[in-house]
């Protein structure tokens, strides 16, 4: 439910995305500076909150019958914060027409997840399942990244330190 705040503000960003891929790259990058690190405003407290209050919230929504789903919940929690900006990101892809080299980038994450699985749920059950879906989205979502800054180079670790600084205050 949570991938769902990404996709609105990716959606709604999409027009502008695709008007100005035609020819105003330094506008598309203006634009990404400035709505990942927004995106990530929300993720981040999300995600480290959800971390931290990951038993609670299974309990107060499952009951303790589901206390045992605690561990992977939190470990799929750090799926947002690969998520929400990789939204941003394949809509950027598809507005510069590069829908065809995302759909590959999509293949390799679903091949490295089920390789992933078949690796880690004999070892770790629920849990290596929930790490292999990290490690895939890291995987196919690193690539992306590669890809779309060889078009547009930009940069969100400047616009986001302040947002990590107030996520480490609030956990």
């Amino acid at each position: 439910i949570m991938y769902v705040i990404p996709g609105i503000i990716a959606t709604a960003l999409f027009p502008i995305t695709a008007r100005l891929a035609k020819n105003k790259k330094d506008e598309i990058k203006n634009l990404l500076e400035k709505a990942i690190p927004a995106v990530l405003l929300l993720g981040m407290p999300m995600t480290i909150g959800g971390i931290i209050l990951g038993g609670s919230i299974i309990h107060l929504l499952f009951g303790d019958s589901y206390a045992g789903a605690t561990q992977s919940f939190q470990i799929l929690l750090t799926s947002l914060l690969i998520v929400f900006p990789s939204l941003l990101i394949a809509n950027t892809l598809f507005a510069n027409n590069e829908h065809r080299s995302f759909i590959g980038l999509i293949l390799l994450g679903t091949i490295g997840n089920i390789i992933l699985n078949i690796i880690l749920i004999p070892m770790y059950g629920i849990v290596g399942s929930a790490i292999a879906t990290i490690g895939a989205q890291i995987l196919a979502n690193s690539f992306i990244w590669i890809k779309i800054r060889k078009t547009i180079r930009f940069a969100v670790l400047p616009q986001i330190t302040k947002i990590i600084v107030a996520t480490l205050f609030m956990a």
